[in-house]
């Protein structure tokens, strides 16, 4: 079982992460600095050696396809 917790990854590189919350500003914890391809890379060597048997994901925030959704709820045809 593997846990990706997004959080490791660069927010130049990933942009569906807290740190980028939209209109946010600078924020005061740390970032992550891995490549999504760096972590695909280790997921798969990993399993070269084990069975990989889950994959979980943590702290995937799709801020484009929230605000979206927040919007579009307020027309009378979502309600």
């Amino acid at each position: 079982m593997v846990h990706l917790d997004f959080d490791v990854l660069s927010p130049q590189d990933f942009r569906s992460l807290l740190c980028n919350k939209p209109h946010q500003g600078p924020v005061d914890y740390a970032v992550g600095e891995m490549k999504l391809a760096q972590i695909v890379r280790l997921i798969h060597d990993a399993s070269q050696i084990a069975d990989l048997v889950g994959l979980s994901i943590a702290e995937y925030l799709p801020w484009d396809i929230i605000n979206l959704r927040g919007q579009l709820s307020t027309l009378s045809i979502f309600k």
